[in-house]
Parts: C-alpha cells; structure tokens; sequence
C-alpha cells in the first residue's frame, strides 16, 4: 500500500495502516517528513512553525496522544504566544489562550470586529468536529465496521458531534 506525503496525516495513516498488517511504501518530496510541521533550528533550539503551533502537541492533543501511544516521546514546552501573522496593513498576534485570541482578533480587526468574532467562532465548531473524528482514527469515508464501531464510541461520549459534527462534516 502506498501513502503520499509524509505530513503528519501521512505518518499517521502508515503507522496505523502498517499496525494493521499492511506493508507500507511512505512516498514524500521533501527534505524530511512533517509536511506542514514544520521547523527551523537557532541556537541549537528546535522552533516548530507549522500547524502544530496551536493544536495536536498540546497534552492530551491528537499529535500528543497518537505519539505517545507507539511511545516516542518529545519533551514540549506550552507557550502562549505563538506566532505572529504579518498581514500587508497589520500584525495579528496568535495566542493559546482563547479568551486572549478573542481580543487579538477584536484589537486587529476593529473595523468589522463582530464579523471576524463570528466567522472564527463557525471556523471553531468545524474545528471541533473534525477533531472529534480525528480522535475517532476512523477512515472516512467509513467502511471497514472498526470504523464505524470507532465513531459510534465517539459519538456517544461527544454528544455535540451528533448534529453540527456529522452535519458538518
């Protein structure tokens, strides 16, 4: 079986297809896997710049759990200020905290604030949805039963996921 790319969807996929009995050739054109997480190095300091800066490595986070389970094990270091989005006309600080991102968009978009609120708040709930399926580690669409047996076990300890996830997604 051949999985392309080596992002952490990638590496996820191989690891659990190869779990499975499955022989597994990971195809990737870049320099070294991670896709979008990646890195740069200062200092002999590692600093990620991909997607994981806000999502995934947190503990209990999906990347977190998923690595931990086939035991790797990476010391992590939380921060709450995560990046910065340089935009032509301003700067838009990333923050961890959602009560603090909230204000960052308010502060950065004060001209339509209440719009760019709303909109972030329907990116969440998708977000969350699709978390929820991801920490399913169901394929979909579905179609082995293990799958569907591994949304169902989701779906009944996440409620929320019965209308706007399944909907959503």
């Amino acid at each position: 079986m051949a999985v392309v790319g080596a992002g952490m969807g990638g590496l996820t996929a191989s690891l659990y297809l190869a779990q499975r009995g499955h022989e597994v050739f990971l195809l990737e054109r870049a320099k070294y896997p991670g896709g979008t997480a990646g890195f740069y190095t200062k200092r002999g300091m590692v600093y990620p710049t991909g997607a994981t800066l806000t999502f995934g490595l947190e503990p209990g986070g999906l990347f977190a759990s998923i690595l931990q389970e086939v035991g790797v094990h990476l010391p992590l270091y939380s921060v709450n200020h995560v990046m910065d989005v340089r935009l032509p006309d301003r700067n838009v600080p990333v923050v961890a905290s959602k009560a603090e991102w909230l204000a960052a968009l308010k502060t950065s978009f004060p001209e339509r604030a209440s719009q760019v609120v709303r909109f972030w708040r329907a990116v969440e709930k998708t977000a969350q949805a699709a978390y929820l399926f991801a920490k399913a580690r169901a394929a979909l669409p579905v179609q082995a039963r293990e799958d569907f047996l591994h949304i169902l076990a989701t779906m009944a300890a996440n409620k929320s996921m019965l209308g706007f996830g399944v909907q959503r997604l």
